[in-house]
């Protein structure tokens, strides 16, 4: 019933957002699977496991069929993991065109796969007599013939040899995509960690860079002694200058001996901080001549001031952490859930361990919890998803 209401809200969710990135497509696609997973297969196993496997023909092959086409998802969440490395590595073929063909080609192989499995299973007439004798002051002989209709494999359609072979192949798909996602995932937690380390480098950097221009003081050093002695003059020169009061950028020249001039950018808003639109970037700018020292500009943006940039820039860096933060929370989430939720089936499939039946569809609960992980982990989502039921109701 939960993964039921998650994945509908899901679905209905993604219905007015347009189809724009590969993470999205991959979302919406594993929404469906894991409604048809709740909605469908898991009333029909606990239908099957209720009535012991006692049903027609129709109804057996539906419940095989239903629950081979379950390996959609783990090559969907295989995929995925594929598409969060491939997002932080930036790979250029990986576009929405591209995740539509590889899911079209997995839901065929599942078909395919599926419908084989499918054709060797039927429901098969089956009996039990009972006999029983008593003998006291009289003779009773009582027989009691039970007549089932169980589903089973039909070795008439594929015989029993292949169908183990199907069903090794199925069992060892799950520990390949087990291994795939468990690296995959390592793989990209570290990459994603170390682009934002070199992010919050930069902006510690920032940081540093606007909390000595506010103090005053830029270093100890003598080239920037002398660019502090040239701030402090040009700045009294131009107190009452309104021109130097609207420039948005700060430019800092420094005299060197060499004829060269060279240009360091400190912030990238687009890239770090595009969620700010306020943000007013700094950039530095050090033209190497040894007669510039009278043509020094420093343009000064006192709109908003360099403290309140440092603030913004502070703040941000608190928002990096946070992120950086929920990243490696979500990553190992997928992982563990993963494996801690499908490994037990596997195991019991291949007759490695022996566990009770609530244990060995523990993998079903997967199907109910991909929504959290997946969808309700992302704040915008989350913000999206509660503001369309609150208008709903």
């Amino acid at each position: 019933i939960s993964g039921t209401i998650g994945n509908c809200t899901i679905l209905f969710s993604y219905v007015n957002l347009s189809v724009s990135s590969t993470s999205t497509i991959f979302i919406i696609f594993l929404a469906g699977v894991d409604l048809w997973t709740c909605a469908i297969v898991t009333p029909c196993i606990a239908i099957m496991e209720y009535n012991d496997f006692d049903t027609n023909t129709l109804l057996c092959r539906f419940y095989i069929f239903s629950k081979i086409i379950i390996i959609i998802s783990s090559l969907i969440i295989t995929a995925i993991a594929f598409d969060r490395l491939f997002i932080i590595i930036n790979y250029t073929r990986w576009t929405p065109r591209l995740v539509k063909t590889i899911l079209i080609l997995i839901t065929l192989v599942a078909l395919i796969f599926g419908s084989i499995i499918t054709l060797s299973f039927s429901s098969q007439p089956w009996s039990e007599s009972i006999t029983m004798v008593k003998t006291n002051f009289s003779t009773y002989f009582l027989n009691l013939t039970e007549n089932y209709s169980r589903c089973y494999a039909d070795t008439t359609v594929i015989s029993d040899d292949i169908r183990e072979i199907l069903k090794h192949i199925s069992n060892k798909l799950f520990f390949v995509c087990i291994g795939l996602v468990a690296v995959l995932y390592t793989i990209t937690y570290i990459l994603a960690l170390r682009r934002h380390t070199t992010r919050l480098k930069a902006i510690k950097k920032c940081i540093n860079v606007l909390d000595r221009y506010d103090r005053g003081s830029l270093s100890t050093s003598c080239s920037q002694q002398l660019l502090h002695s040239e701030l402090l003059l040009l700045k009294e020169q131009n107190t009452s200058n309104n021109k130097l009061q609207q420039k948005k950028n700060v430019s800092f020249k420094i005299d060197k001996q060499c004829a060269k001039s060279t240009t360091v950018s400190l912030l990238d808003a687009d890239e770090l901080f595009s969620s700010v639109r306020s943000f007013q970037q700094v950039h530095v700018t050090f033209p190497l001549t040894s007669n510039a020292r009278n043509k020094n500009l420093i343009s000064i943006d006192n709109n908003p001031p360099t403290s309140r940039n440092s603030k913004v820039l502070k703040r941000q860096l608190h928002k990096h952490r946070l992120k950086l933060f929920r990243i490696t929370s979500t990553f190992l989430i997928i992982t563990l859930s993963f494996i801690l939720f499908y490994l037990p089936s596997v195991l019991n499939a291949e007759q490695i361990i022996s566990s009770p039946l609530l244990i060995y569809y523990s993998y079903l609960c997967t199907h109910a919890i991909n929504p959290i992980i997946y969808c309700f982990m992302n704040k915008t989502l989350r913000v999206y998803v509660f503001s369309t039921l609150k208008c709903i109701k």
